[in-house]
């Protein structure tokens, strides 16, 4: 995955500093949320 420095959308300055690169606006809001899922659960495997 690459970053955006697309100006529009707030969610990619959220995530940015979770180095999650949303691309929200290019792949949709269902592909997004899914990213974001996995994103959550690998971090939870990784910490336990």
């Amino acid at each position: 995955m690459t970053r955006t420095d697309a100006s529009e959308g707030p969610i990619n300055r959220i995530y940015r500093n979770g180095n999650y690169v949303t691309q929200m606006d290019a792949v949709g809001p269902d592909v997004f949320k899914r990213t974001i899922l996995n994103a959550k659960t690998t971090a939870e495997h990784a910490v336990g």
